[in-house]
C-alpha cells in the first residue's frame, strides 16, 4: 500500500469525525463575527479598510484561534485509532510504519490548510458584506492588497506547523485525550507569558510563541529566522515522534 492510499484511507476515516465540520464552522464564525463587529463601527482615519480588517482579523486568528484549534484538531486526528479501539488493524493491515505515521500528519495539515483557506474566504465575504452595511467604510475605493494577505497567510501557516507536528506526537503517543489539550494550553499560556509579559529572547525559539509574533511589526526583523526555526522544529519533532511511535507499537 504506497502513501497515497494510506492517506485517501486517513481522509476516509477522519469524515466520520467532527474535525472538517469544526475546521469550516470555527473559520466561518470567527472571522464573521470579528468582521461583522468591525464593519458596525464608522472609521475614524483614512486607512484601507480591506488591509485594516485582514490585519485585525490575523491577530484573533494568530493569538487565540488558531492555536487552540492546532491543538484540537491534532489531539482528534492522532486520537482516532484509540478512541475506536483499531490500533491492532491498522497495524495489521499491509502499510509500513512510516506511512500510517506521515499519512496522519498530513491530513491534520489538510485540516488546517481548509481551516485557513475558509477563514480567509470567510473574511473576504463578510467584508463585502459589511462594506454594503456601512457605505462609509469606503470598501470600493480599494484594493484588497493580495501580496500582504498572502504572505500573512503563508507567514501564519508556517509558525504554526512546529504546534501541530508537537500536538500531533502528543496525541499519537498518548491514549489519553485530555493530556495533549492541557499540555499543548499550557505551553501556549507560557509561549505568551515569554512574549508578551517577560519579553524573553527565549520565545524566539519556542514553537507556542511563532503565530503571535508574526501579527506584530516589531517582530518582523526576527524573519526568517523564525520561520526556519518553525521548519527545523517541526522535522526534529516528526522524526523524534517517529522514533518513539515505532518503539511504541
Amino acid at each position: 500500500m504506497n502513501l497515497a492510499i494510506a492517506f485517501r484511507s486517513e481522509i476516509l476515516k477522519t469524515k466520520r469525525t467532527a474535525s472538517w465540520y469544526f475546521a469550516i464552522t470555527i473559520a466561518i464564525a470567527v472571522s464573521a463575527l470579528f468582521v461583522l463587529t468591525v464593519s458596525a463601527n464608522d472609521p475614524s482615519q483614512k486607512v484601507n479598510p480591506w488591509t485594516a480588517i485582514y490585519q485585525e482579523e490575523f491577530k484573533s486568528l494568530n493569538l487565540l484561534v488558531l492555536p487552540m484549534f492546532t491543538i484540537l484538531v491534532c489531539t482528534l486526528v492522532a486520537q482516532i485509532e484509540y478512541r475506536n479501539n483499531t490500533w491492532k488493524q491498522v497495524l495489521a493491515s499491509p502499510q509500513q510504519l512510516a506511512q500510517i505515521y506521515i499519512s496522519k500528519f498530513l491530513v491534520v495539515q489538510l485540516l488546517l490548510v481548509l481551516f485557513l483557506s475558509v477563514f480567509l474566504l470567510s473574511t473576504g465575504l463578510c467584508t463585502l458584506l459589511g462594506g454594503m452595511i456601512n457605505p462609509s467604510m469606503d470598501l470600493f475605493d480599494y484594493s484588497p492588497g493580495w501580496q500582504i494577505l498572502a504572505k500573512c497567510a503563508v507567514r501564519t501557516y508556517v509558525s504554526i506547523l512546529a504546534v501541530s507536528a508537537i500536538q500531533f506526537v502528543l496525541g499519537l503517543i498518548m491514549r489519553n485525550f485530555i493530556a495533549p489539550i492541557a499540555i499543548g494550553f499550557i505551553l501556549w499560556l507560557i509561549g505568551n507569558v515569554l512574549l508578551f509579559e517577560m519579553h524573553s529572547p527565549i520565545a524566539n525559539f519556542f514553537p507556542y510563541s511563532f503565530s503571535a509574533m508574526t501579527v506584530f511589526s516589531k517582530y518582523d526583523a526576527s524573519f526568517p529566522v523564525l520561520e526556519f526555526t518553525s521548519l527545523g522544529l517541526t522535522v526534529l519533532c516528526l522524526a523524534g515522534g517517529f522514533l518513539f511511535f515505532g518503539r511504541a507499537k
